[in-house]
């Protein structure tokens, strides 16, 4: 009975909250151009700005604007759609504590160019279904020059599905 008297004063010390924001169809700390393909690169990511209590004296002030960038920098991407922001706080009195915003959501990358070809076995294929990506031996984009075409290759991992289109896309 004795443990009980002590722990139930200590929970009282103890405070914290955590509250929903907003929900947000779109949302990006970046120039976006509604107009261009993007494709999905992460899916329900987080990001996070988080401050510190240390005593009684905060330093800083968490803001959306740095949960966004954190979530948009660690999935290299340019836009979160579906985003959900939390603010969370708790507090241990002349002790420590954090408050936060946190930002999770589907993060998409700006689609620089599409794939053009796809080489296995030393043969060329322009007609590129989804699924033979990951049995490509090299990986093209083609460009008319003079009249020309030519073709670019470029590296494997930097290709990437389009789940709208199921098309082979450049990602940054």
């Amino acid at each position: 009975m004795k443990k009980y008297l002590l722990i139930v004063p200590l929970l009282f010390l103890l405070v914290g909250c955590s509250e929903r924001i907003g929900d947000f169809t779109l949302i990006s700390t970046k120039n976006v151009d509604i107009g261009k393909n993007y494709i999905k690169v992460n899916t329900d990511a987080i990001g996070k700005s988080t401050k510190q209590i240390i005593i009684f004296i905060p330093t800083g002030t968490p803001s959306i604007k740095d949960a966004v960038d954190d979530l948009l920098k660690k999935s290299n991407g340019d836009l979160v759609t579906n985003a959900v922001i939390h603010y969370n706080w708790y507090y241990i009195p002349y002790v420590f504590g954090e408050f936060s915003y946190e930002i999770q959501g589907d993060v998409y990358s700006k689609v620089l160019q599409k794939v053009s070809a796809i080489e296995k076995d030393g043969v060329v294929n322009n007609n590129l279904p989804a699924a033979d990506l990951q049995n490509a031996d090299l990986v093209f984009t083609a460009e008319q020059l003079n009249g020309e075409l030519q073709l670019n290759q470029i590296s494997k991992n930097k290709v990437s599905i389009d789940s709208n289109n199921n098309l082979l896309v450049v990602k940054k």
